[in-house]
């Protein structure tokens, strides 16, 4: 579908998360931490990814420490895309990133907050909110069909192993 369509660069991600899933798992530290660092640089959406496969180290109980690291990567990237590179780059004030009117697609959670920190309060605030929104009307469903249905729902089997998912099915499931 991305290549038929458009040019998307989290495709250019999918290795580098399959290769850090593949070094947490065997407990390879350093090329766990080289493949976090090289999917990050993909898109500024995928330090969330990368947050939510060190969560999934957390529960794993020898690839705690990877987790953990695994999550600072993911923040400080994060912090990176959303705060420091939009001063630099796009020539923009502080003021106007704390007010949501600078940086990546934060306009399509404008509902939620002004800025990212205020969206990820609300969404941690608010859990019934988040989770009518996410189940609410047609073609969300159909997004779910379309998502598990070809796998016949087995991801659902190993929620474990879907928490690295979580953050792309709710940036879909959120935005306007």
């Amino acid at each position: 579908y991305a290549n038929l369509h458009e040019f998307n660069f989290e495709i250019l991600s999918l290795p580098f998360l399959s290769f850090a899933f593949y070094y947490l798992l065997k407990n390879k530290r350093y090329l766990f931490y080289l493949m976090c660092i090289l999917a990050c640089s993909c898109k500024e959406n995928i330090p969330l990814t990368v947050i939510a496969l060190g969560i999934f180290g957390i529960l794993r109980p020898h690839r705690r420490a990877l987790g953990f690291m695994a999550v600072l990567i993911g923040i400080s990237w994060f912090l990176l895309y959303m705060y420091l590179l939009p001063v630099y780059i796009k020539n923009v004030t502080w003021d106007s990133i704390s007010h949501g009117k600078a940086g990546g697609y934060i306009w399509l959670f404008s509902k939620y907050g002004k800025g990212p920190i205020d969206i990820i309060l609300y969404v941690v605030s608010h859990p019934l909110d988040i989770v009518r929104t996410v189940f609410d009307g047609p073609r969300k469903q159909i997004f779910f069909n379309n998502i598990f249905g070809s796998l016949l729902f087995l991801p659902l089997l190993r929620p474990d192993v879907l928490i690295a998912d979580i953050p792309h099915i709710l940036i879909r499931m959120l935005s306007s």
